[in-house]
């Protein structure tokens, strides 16, 4: 069984990342170097949960019943708008092909 990175070599693995980082900046690389610096944060988070010692893993977190009827309320308002919206937007454009026709 393969045995857990120590701290010390997370932080090496970190300050690595972030000097690659620097270098694609420097060759303005930048989407590449933007995921250098996230994948360096992500490992220094990692140590940081394991010096605070969270060894259970995070859960999402669950909508409340709330949440869920509020969103549920905002998409059916959006849904009537849009209708609403599509309807006028087809009327506008049969009242111009008359005015064309006379």
């Amino acid at each position: 069984m393969a045995t857990k990175p120590s701290i010390s070599h997370i932080r090496r693995g970190a300050s690595a990342l972030t000097n690659e980082a620097g270098k694609l900046i420097r060759d303005r690389a930048l989407n590449a170097a933007h995921q250098a610096l996230v994948m360096a944060l992500q490992t220094v988070q990692a140590a940081d949960r394991k010096l605070r010692g969270a060894s259970a893993p995070r859960r999402k977190t669950t909508r409340t019943a709330r949440a869920n009827a509020k969103r549920k309320a905002t998409r059916a308002v959006s849904k009537a708008r849009r209708a609403v919206a599509t309807t006028t937007q087809r009327a506008k454009a049969s009242r111009r092909g008359r005015r064309v026709a006379r």
